[in-house]
């Protein structure tokens, strides 16, 4: 049997993605993945669609998408969050198609097949086995969050933490097979273990110490759980083997609206975090998100929350403009406009891409290691410890080659480099 997968969303997404990769091509059929050409679909046995519900444009990609694919009369998988959360929503797009909750993704045989014998109940890191040098090994599903923006919640349910020793098991898998990148991921790393009285600290630490030549990336932590266990964080992130990177999303600046998010850290806290973090590691990479609109952000709330960007100056900010989704607290009260959305998105927009060439500017004539993660026809990139973006002006490279290199140039997205 031959199947497409495409993904959207997260790096959960296509860590699942992974997962029911493995699944089929250990079952001998053969798996394509990227972006469906509609024209080359006549070639496949199963299309699955994995979805995002975070934003209103990427849903309504994802809703054409359907509707085209089912015009074509394919048998059609569709889980992710989007199918998950609203599954009405893909039944109209395309009635015929099977939808699997994000939590069975582990069935995707039992799903395309009734008759084929059912996956054994096991945790999804069971099931991953990278041979790419970048490998993506859920650590749980579900968060402790209850965020009024956020519908992933409504999608992937309360935490599941995953056995430690299986996710080990994972990571050295991955690593014998020649990963050398690998990412830690969930919905929110920060919540790893409270369910199982162990933590993302004491994970990282034991993937740390594991034998073999990678690089551990911690993934997206909120900061509500920095507390319970900040200086063993630390720790873990000054093992040789750790990016010294951090994604703390802070999402406002005003202690009101962080409060009608219901994000349980305060300003403050941020302010906090983002000094002693820094201080116990320098020049550690520490990223943020920032949602911009949401529909009690007054204009002074605004302007705490670009106050506070430039008084702590992550290294990347990720700006989302604020979308009304379903099953939400917040989008049953007043929106704001899209039209100031989209102003203050502009503005705000413009000041961090000042900011960001303005840090990035510090690191032209450094030398310092690469490794080549990336190859997008002939444009070479990776990351080096602090887990900045490197592009690499080369002719040739290899994916896992170290590179030392000269920072020559630099743009908002990356700093540009050549070897030496």
């Amino acid at each position: 049997m031959k199947v497409f997968i495409e993904t959207y969303g997260c790096t959960l997404n296509n860590a699942d993605s992974d997962v029911m990769n493995n699944i089929l091509e250990s079952a001998g059929h053969t798996v394509d993945r990227g972006t469906l050409r509609l024209n080359e679909a006549a070639k496949y046995d199963y299309i699955i669609l994995n979805t995002c519900t975070v934003k209103k444009p990427t849903e309504q990609k994802i809703i054409s998408k359907l509707e085209r694919i089912s015009n074509l009369n394919k048998n059609l998988v569709v889980t992710g969050c989007l199918a998950s959360a609203t599954p009405d929503i893909i039944k109209k797009a395309s009635p015929t198609a099977k939808i699997l909750k994000t939590s069975e993704t582990i069935k995707i045989l039992n799903t395309l097949n009734p008759n084929i014998k059912k996956t054994e109940d096991a945790e999804k890191p069971s099931f991953i086995n990278s041979n790419g040098i970048i490998a993506r090994i859920p650590i749980s599903e579900g968060c402790l969050s209850n965020c009024s923006f956020c519908e992933t919640k409504f999608a992937r349910g309360p935490l599941k933490s995953f056995d430690e020793n299986v996710i080990l098991k994972a990571i050295s898998r991955s690593i014998n097979n020649g990963s050398y990148e690998i990412e830690l991921t969930s919905q929110d790393i920060g919540a790893y273990g409270a369910d199982k009285k162990t933590n993302i600290a004491e994970l990282a630490t034991h993937a740390a110490s594991l034998d073999g030549d990678f690089m551990l990336r911690i993934g997206m932590l909120n900061p509500e759980h920095l507390h319970k266990y900040l200086d063993s964080l630390i720790d873990a992130l000054k093992q040789k083997k750790v990016f010294k990177f951090l994604h703390l999303p802070i999402q406002s600046g005003s202690n009101k609206i962080l409060k009608d998010m219901q994000r349980n850290y305060t300003v403050d806290e941020v302010r906090y975090y983002f000094e002693y973090i820094r201080s116990k590691i320098p020049n550690i990479t520490i990223s943020t998100d920032i949602i911009v609109g949401y529909p009690t952000e007054s204009i002074n709330d605004f302007k705490l929350t670009e106050d506070l960007l430039f008084e702590i100056k992550p290294a990347i900010t990720n700006i989302s403009k604020f979308w009304q989704r379903p099953h939400t607290k917040a989008s049953k009260l007043q929106q704001i406009t899209a039209n100031e959305i989209k102003r203050r998105s502009t503005i705000l927009s413009r000041e961090i891409r000042e900011m960001q060439v303005s840090q990035y500017n510090k690191f032209i004539g450094l030398k310092e290691d690469v490794v080549i993660t990336e190859n997008n026809n002939g444009l070479f990139s990776g990351r080096d410890i602090y887990y900045r973006p490197v592009a690499v002006l080369s002719k040739k490279l290899n994916l896992g080659e170290k590179v030392t290199v000269e920072v020559t140039d630099t743009s908002y997205a990356c700093i540009i480099s050549k070897p030496i």
